[in-house]
């Protein structure tokens, strides 16, 4: 039967349980918490369903937000099913960045989109104008946050006065903010801020897109920023259509200015509110629904919930106890491999960590023991960026003939010698000698890179010296490398931003090394990890951190790393967070779940066993 343009059967909403479709059919604004697994993707999209069949809601006066790309295009293909490809186009389904690029664009705002390099370059400009100590992540941060959290440049002159902390980082906001509007360019975050600012300054457009939307839906709104949610303060009326589905268990991303308060104090923005709850869990068995509920049992900023399934009782989770991490990934990697060899595809397998230098050891266990992994959404270990820097070095250490690895860390970190490279390669034909051994041999355009040029080579030269010995093992020679170049500082002022997460990967190589005295042996070793690290297709198990796994399911779940000082994380100051990210982990999982630790036991173990 077509109703009101798209194929809407009688039965639609009778496929929905009773409190989705309490949810799809809710009047005026609505807040549903969902539980993982609780179906509220298709309670979202059959509500939308609903409105346009049996309300007759024209769809290009239903907004629908989210707030990644890959989930808007995900709502839409489900959308396309139900009301037809025609009206999917008609609705404004999009994230709240591009609804405001559309809606700055419709006004007529004349504004360029400010290039990641160029966003970069001009942040670099803002710190060395400013003299601010200040590295380019800390720069970032600041400023993204303070846009987040609607602390304008205006607003903020007043506590730059009191405060020398806030002065230094005022002063490179004030600089970079200012540079762009000279030259008219937004960045990403500017998209929210001007159409917030648009809409408080133009009552006339306000009205307009107030009218124009009569029912807003917001998927996954425990993640909204202040200023998405300020934007959609100023949208909900006249009409006070609003629908939010989310769950306050599963905020964990605070650190980019999330605010979990919206969700959890939701009624205190809008009295007027209903609250449904979506409390059954389609996913997970039984053991692991009672597993996630023990755990969340403790949080103090919660909204209760009794979350249950009909689904079977499943095998309990599985405690997974070792010494240290190396024998932590070792017992892992063996337990997947009997499920394998049970029958378990690979592909049905996740291995979820806090951190991404977690993946080593997996990695190298798959590596040795012949289990296909892909890293999922990010590189391998051994083919990031600060791995085949510390690579380089060791190979050129070993090798001074190696001339593609000296090309490759002559200016890591910079040393300003690009100048010198044509005069080491003509006088490298000419004597046939490696472009190393010419550093003592050519003329130098400046005393300066004279001075440059020698202390790299006295750095490599010396370190060959602790190699040739074989009383240092590979990992000692690398943090002499991070010591004598001062990488480490290079990571916190390069163009990528690197941030601490990058530090500990270092760590984490230098620990893996400890195994090899020879490069050689190294190398060889590398080759087999950097091309199984490049492999993505295929029947191969999942390894990512939870946040990346936000979302995702798989039949079989691994926790590893449920240590003390890994998960709650021993640089969290959130421990409501850090348990969120637990729960998260733990509800990805739909069949089996192993959860692992090395040394000693995350509380969050005792929390939801009860016991270690």
């Amino acid at each position: 039967m077509h109703v009101g343009g798209c194929l809407f059967l009688p039965e639609l909403l009778a496929s929905l349980n009773p409190a989705q479709r309490k949810a799809a059919m809710a009047e005026g604004i609505v807040r549903v918490l969902a539980a993982p697994g609780s179906g509220k993707t298709r309670t979202l999209t059959h509500r939308i369903a609903y409105l346009i069949a049996v309300k007759g809601i024209p769809p290009d006066r239903i907004l629908a937000l989210t707030f990644t790309r890959k989930a808007a295009k995900e709502m839409k293909d489900r959308l396309k099913k139900l009301i037809g490809a025609k009206n999917a186009r008609r609705l404004w389904c999009s994230t709240f960045h591009a609804l405001c690029f559309k809606i700055l664009q419709k006004e007529g705002i004349k504004f360029k989109l400010l290039e990641e390099k160029r966003r970069l370059l001009l942040l670099k400009h803002a710190l060395a104008a400013s003299g601010a100590e200040l590295n380019l992540k800390e720069a970032e941060q600041f400023i993204g946050l303070a846009k987040n959290n609607l602390r304008l440049l205006e607003d903020m002159a007043n506590e730059a006065r009191l405060s020398p902390v806030i002065a230094e980082k005022y002063a490179v906001y004030k600089f970079y903010e200012e540079k762009k509007r000279q030259e008219g360019l937004f960045d990403f975050d500017d998209l929210q801020i001007e159409t917030w600012r648009l809409f408080k300054h133009r009552p006339d457009i306000l009205k307009k897109y107030q009218h124009q939307f009569i029912h807003i839906l917001v998927d996954e709104v425990q993640d909204v920023n202040k200023v998405q949610f300020e934007l959609l303060r100023l949208l909900v009326p006249p009409q006070n259509n609003l629908f939010v589905v989310g769950d306050d268990a599963q905020a964990i991303y605070h650190f980019r200015g999330a605010v979990p308060q919206y969700i959890l104090q939701f009624e205190h923005y809008f009295p007027q509110a209903k609250t449904i709850k979506l409390e059954q869990n389609y996913r997970s068995t039984q053991h692991i629904v009672n597993l996630s509920n023990r755990l969340m049992a403790h949080s103090q900023l919660k909204i209760s919930k009794q979350i249950w399934t009909n689904n079977k009782e499943g095998t309990p989770p599985r405690i997974i106890a070792a010494a240290n991490r190396e024998e932590e990934a070792f017992k892992v990697v063996q337990r997947i491999k009997e499920l394998i060899r049970q029958g378990t595809p690979p592909e049905a397998i996740a291995v979820l960590y806090r951190t991404n230098y977690q993946s080593r050891p997996l990695e190298d266990n798959c590596i040795q023991f012949g289990v296909p992994y892909t890293v999922v959404g990010t590189t391998g270990f051994y083919l990031r960026k600060e791995i085949k820097d510390m690579t380089a070095y060791l190979r050129l250490i070993a090798d001074f003939n190696d001339d593609e690895a000296f090309l490759q860390i002559l200016n890591v970190p910079p040393r300003d010698l690009g100048p010198i490279v044509p005069l080491l390669q003509e006088k490298s034909i000419e004597t046939g000698k490696s472009l190393y051994a010419c550093l003592p041999l050519i003329d130098y355009p400046s005393a300066e890179m004279r001075r440059r040029a020698e202390r790299f080579y006295g750095i490599i030269k010396k370190l060959n010296g602790l190699y040739q010995q074989r009383i240092y093992n590979l990992g000692q020679i690398v943090r002499e490398v991070r010591r004598y170049t001062g990488y480490d500082a290079y990571l916190g002022l390069k163009q990528n931003a690197v941030d601490e997460s990058h530090l500990d990967t270092l760590d984490e190589f230098c620990f893996s090394l400890i195994r090899f005295k020879d490069v050689g042996k190294f190398l060889a070793y590398l080759q087999i990890a950097q091309q199984e690290g490049r492999r993505k297709q295929g029947r191969r198990i999942n390894l990512l951190t939870i946040h990346k796994a936000k979302g995702l399911e798989w039949p079989v779940v691994f926790l590893v790393g449920c240590s003390l000082g890994l998960l709650p994380h021993y640089k969290a100051h959130n421990l409501e967070e850090e348990r969120r990210l637990c729960y998260v982990a733990i509800t990805r999982a739909q069949e089996r779940l192993f959860i692992s630790y090395a040394g000693q036991p995350s509380p969050f173990l005792k929390e939801m066993t009860g016991k270690v």
